[in-house]
């Protein structure tokens, strides 16, 4: 099953005349890894909140799994995203008095359906993803994100954005922080563990070192027309 499809989609932000994007066509496969690149301003964000169901949008322009975005109202889409969407966040947006762990396994108390793709205690899982991902066991239960380095904090939020096997992971510049050992180390572990969980995934990022990693890199310019530029 595809698992974004786009098509004739516009979309501007409120106050603005023109659309900040004005997509013909995109898609992105199953299990499908995709890098989406473009300068700063150029929508890639606006593209992001589109696909996460964040903004209200036409109807047949934006599925998701096979669900019209548009024909969702806003609570239908908060409930779709956390079943189906695992999100990464540039600036991970952890709970900063929860511990790695219960950050990991934050989005099953907002998804039954991620609950249910569980074969194993929730805490056996988070702690699985955890290890796998190369965050150190003591700061599994000890630590509140807030102590935790930057790089241990990405580690997190890619954890919490698989948990449960959602089928689709949006992650926004998700190695932004990280020098140039780091983050290619690191995308590596994150994509053994997205192929595990059979997600598609939809990566925005400046970075054209990036692109080895990806099964596909786009550029917005080639499929976003006369775009407005985004506000700072």
């Amino acid at each position: 099953m595809m698992r974004v499809s786009i098509e004739n989609l516009s979309f501007a932000w409120p106050g603005q005349a023109r659309p900040v994007l004005n997509i013909d066509v995109f898609s992105l496969e199953a299990g499908e890894r995709v890098l989406l690149q473009g300068p700063s301003g150029s929508g890639k964000s606006s593209l992001l909140s589109a696909i996460s169901g964040v903004v209200d949008l036409p109807k047949s322009t934006v599925k998701v799994v096979g669900q019209d975005m548009g024909a969702l109202t806003p609570q239908a889409r908060d409930r779709f995203r956390a079943n189906h969407i695992g999100m990464i966040f540039q600036g991970f947006n952890l709970i900063p008095w929860m511990t790695a762990e219960e950050n990991v396994c934050l989005p099953l108390k907002f998804s039954k359906r991620r609950k249910a793709q569980l074969n194993k205690p929730a805490e056996q899982v988070a702690q699985g993803l955890m290890a796998a991902l190369g965050l150190p066991e003591p700061l599994w239960q000890r630590c509140s994100s807030a102590q935790l380095s930057v790089g241990q904090q990405q580690r997190v939020a890619v954890a919490r954005a698989l948990m449960g096997a959602p089928e689709l992971i949006l992650a926004d510049e998700p190695t932004s922080a990280l020098d140039e050992l780091a983050k290619h180390s690191f995308l590596d572990v994150m994509m053994a563990q997205v192929a595990k969980t059979g997600a598609s995934l939809l990566m925005v990022s400046h970075d054209t070192t990036l692109a080895p990693h990806f099964d596909r890199v786009v550029q917005l310019s080639d499929i976003n027309k006369f775009p407005q530029r985004e506000a700072e």
